[in-house]
């Protein structure tokens, strides 16, 4: 699986690869998340990110704490 730098580059990657090849039924449920994301990244939360993400995925958050 890809690793990704925030929650809006793997909804992207998702939007890309995996969102064509769902059910007409799932593409209808999340069409308002996909156009609004499209026409602005930033008026999906990174919480609805998570919750549409762990749908399909094991979403594994990782936070590196590097020195100064």
């Amino acid at each position: 699986m890809p690793e990704f730098q925030d929650f809006k580059s793997a909804f992207q990657w998702w939007l890309e690869n995996v969102y064509p090849d769902l059910p007409s039924e799932e593409k209808f449920q999340l069409r308002y998340k996909k156009r609004d994301f499209l026409k602005n990244p930033n008026s999906v939360s990174d919480d609805k990110i998570q919750e549409i993400l762990r749908k399909y995925f094991d979403v594994k958050l990782q936070i590196n704490l590097l020195d100064k």
